[in-house]
């Protein structure tokens, strides 16, 4: 079953899979701002920022989380 075998289950995993949760908060909270500022001009723009914040944010600590399953097995 996909979803058990990438649940976490340790304290390491669950504290990377947290980092992952606050840095999409992060994300859209900067994203928020950005929108308060009138700094996106268009759906476009908007698209490709929350893409670019949300993207950048979480690829890393995907990435760790990822080799921290790899490595379980």
């Amino acid at each position: 079953d996909l979803l058990r075998d990438w649940r976490p289950n340790t304290r390491h995993e669950w504290s990377v899979f947290a980092s992952m949760i606050l840095a999409v908060d992060h994300a859209l909270e900067d994203f928020e701002r950005e929108l308060e500022r009138d700094e996106i001009h268009s759906l476009e723009h908007a698209g490709e920022r929350a893409g670019r914040l949300l993207g950048e944010s979480v690829a890393v600590q995907a990435l760790i989380y990822q080799i921290m399953k790899n490595n379980e097995e």
